[in-house]
Order: structure tokens, then C-alpha cells, then sequence
């Protein structure tokens, strides 16, 4: 195996970590054995006419038979696997590297039992691939940023203030409809479905200015942190300030002009303002 530079995983942590997965395997089917043995034992003691209460696996999961766990206990490895990958992908913390459609396919795959057996050597590829494919995914990012913030985007047609830059990419300050709600204790949150959307264009402007992207968890950013934790609807980040309203609009205005212009210039090769499709 080689080394990789990306600083997401230790080799100690990832190895650490598949020990931990075997072990667990291991354990569950133990246990699984064990509790098909106590209910034998407890069947073959109390039991006249083959049936009784002593019932401890829930046989209904997966069509387990009496005397047979092997299908049970491949359901339960299911579980495990896919609750052990999705840990591994939020402690690779793939949000400040992958651009949303390669997070969108990497979690579409775990959710499908696509992802490989869990091993060090399946972990550094994935690595290896956000390693090699950096540049590809800033380009994916760029581009979906750009697109969610034009006045072509059907979430925020014909807002005056989107189109005022129709012709210049990114104005300044955009409209974005949709884009947040009340929330039950106060103030208000970002709209579940189009928290993606938030997220990618704070990734998107960090990476421009070339600083580290704080991301917590699987979801959030500082964009989408700052709008749900102020009280009146109103704030700012180093990169934006906002106002919410009850209408669902978030305004958002970007701190830096020269980030806009960047990203204005990054995305114009290729992308047709008047048809907002990318040609490339």
C-alpha cells in the first residue's frame, strides 16, 4: 500500500477500525449461535409438542429457520457492513472533499450494499480516489454552485434582484427561494431539501479562498449553522451575510466580490447563461 497525502484517515485508525469490524462479526455470529442453543436447550426441557414462548431470535427478520441462522445472520452482517461503512465515510468527513454528486452516488451505493467488504485496503481506495480525483470534483462543485445561485435556477426565477446579473453570471446578491423555514423554537432553519444546495456553495467558496471547510458531521456547514442559530433571521459568515423570511426566501449577499468573480469566471468556459447548460 502506498502512503497518500490527503491527511483524511491514519493508517492506525483504518486498521483499527476493520479489526473492529471483524471482531464484531465475529461476536454477533457467537451470539447468534448461543441464543439458537438456549432455545434448543430450553425447547428440548419445556417443550411436549415442539412450540413454546422460549422464542429469543426474531425468526420473521429474515424467514429464519429453526436450527438454521446461516440467512439470519447475513441479514445482521447487512447491518453491520452498512453501519460500519457509513461511519468510515462521516470519519473521512467526505464533505470537505467530495462534491455533492460524488457524495450523492458514494451513499446511493452504501444504501444499495454496493460498497466492497470492509477492509484497509478498501478504505485507502476510496482515499486514493478523492486523492485522484480532487480536481474533478472542484470542477463538479464549482459548476453546482454556479447553477444553484443563477437566476435560471427554477427555485429563484424571476426575482429582479437575480436578474439584474443575468448577463454577468453571479450578481452580488441573489434571492433564493425555498430555501428556509420557521423553526418550532424560534427563528429559522434551512429547508431539509435543499440543505445540499447551502452546503456545496459554502464548500465551494472555501475552497475558492482556499481555506479549510468546517464541516460538522454529514450535513452542515457554516452557512448552514449560522442561519439556523440566529435568532432574528439575519447574519454573516466570513463569506456571506443573510436575511430570512417567512416566505421560504433566503437573501444572500457574498462578502467577497472577488470569490464571485472567480467563480464567475471559472464557470462562464463552457456554461450557456441563456440556456443554463454546461457544454462541456
Amino acid at each position: 500500500m502506498t502512503s497518500h497525502d490527503t491527511g483524511l484517515i491514519e493508517r492506525q485508525t483504518a486498521a483499527q477500525m476493520v479489526e473492529a469490524y471483524k471482531t464484531a462479526l465475529e461476536e454477533a455470529a457467537q451470539g447468534l449461535a448461543l441464543l439458537a442453543q438456549a432455545e434448543d436447550r430450553l425447547h428440548k426441557a419445556f417443550s411436549s409438542n415442539g412450540y413454546s414462548s422460549f422464542q429469543m431470535i426474531d425468526r420473521n427478520a429474515c424467514y429464519w429457520q429453526y436450527q438454521n441462522p446461516d440467512e439470519y445472520f447475513k441479514s445482521i452482517q447487512k447491518t453491520i457492513k452498512r453501519g460500519v461503512w457509513k461511519a468510515i465515510l462521516d470519519h473521512l468527513q467526505i464533505n470537505k472533499v467530495a462534491s455533492q454528486k460524488r457524495k450523492d452516488e458514494l451513499y446511493q451505493h452504501l444504501e444499495k450494499d454496493e460498497l466492497p467488504e470492509v477492509t484497509l485496503a478498501a478504505i485507502f481506495d476510496i482515499v486514493e480516489s478523492f486523492r485522484q480525483n480532487a480536481g474533478e470534483m472542484a470542477k463538479e462543485s464549482y459548476l453546482a454552485a454556479y447553477k444553484s445561485l443563477r437566476p435560471g435556477h427554477y427555485y429563484q426565477h424571476g426575482y429582479k434582484t437575480n436578474q439584474k446579473s443575468n448577463d454577468l453570471g453571479i450578481g452580488i446578491k441573489v434571492i433564493l427561494a425555498g430555501k428556509v423555514e420557521h423553526n418550532y423554537n424560534g427563528g429559522f432553519r434551512v429547508n431539509h431539501y435543499r440543505r445540499d444546495d447551502l452546503v456545496e456553495v459554502d464548500r465551494v467558496f472555501h475552497l475558492l479562498d482556499g481555506t479549510p471547510f468546517q464541516a460538522n458531521g454529514s450535513y452542515n456547514s457554516p452557512l448552514v449553522d449560522g442561519i439556523e442559530t440566529c435568532k432574528d433571521g439575519e447574519g454573516q459568515t466570513d463569506y456571506f451575510s443573510w436575511r430570512c423570511f417567512g416566505n421560504g426566501n433566503l437573501h444572500l449577499t457574498f462578502r467577497r466580490p472577488d470569490l464571485v468573480r472567480q467563480l464567475n469566471q471559472i464557470c462562464a468556459d463552457g456554461y450557456s447563461l441563456r440556456s443554463g447548460k454546461y457544454s462541456k
